[in-house]
């Protein structure tokens, strides 16, 4: 089970130029902003995550698909139920909330990679 994250952007100035272009152009800070963030979620979800053996927890991971996706996944077979709850079971959203709540952290990182970049 895995939660797939795609940014899409909102044009708007940083400095001389958008947003967008400037992601365009520099897709490797936007890869850096999305792993700086991906980190961030992934050490949420482990402290969400419901440990009863501890093999859930282990199997968490991130995943850069390229550089404007990032997935953030559980592999354990049994992911899915825990996160979503079956008819016995309530949901335990650790994979989910971890991602809500790092959401708003995108695009500001992704601006400062970029920003870092152009003076560097």
């Amino acid at each position: 089970m895995s939660v797939q994250i795609s940014v899409k952007l909102l044009n708007f100035d940083v400095g001389k130029g958008c947003f967008d272009c400037l992601c365009e152009q520099y897709p490797e800070a936007v890869a850096a902003g999305m792993m700086n963030v991906a980190q961030n979620i992934l050490a949420t979800a482990n402290t969400l995550v419901p440990v009863r053996t501890g093999y859930l927890k282990s199997t968490l991971a991130i995943e850069q698909t390229s550089n404007f996706q990032i997935k953030v996944k559980a592999t354990a077979p049994y992911a899915y139920y825990v996160e979503f709850g079956t008819k016995k079971m309530s949901a335990r959203l650790f994979l989910t909330n971890s991602v809500n709540q790092h959401l708003s952290e995108f695009v500001p990182e992704i601006e400062q990679q970029i920003k870092d970049l152009l003076q560097g």
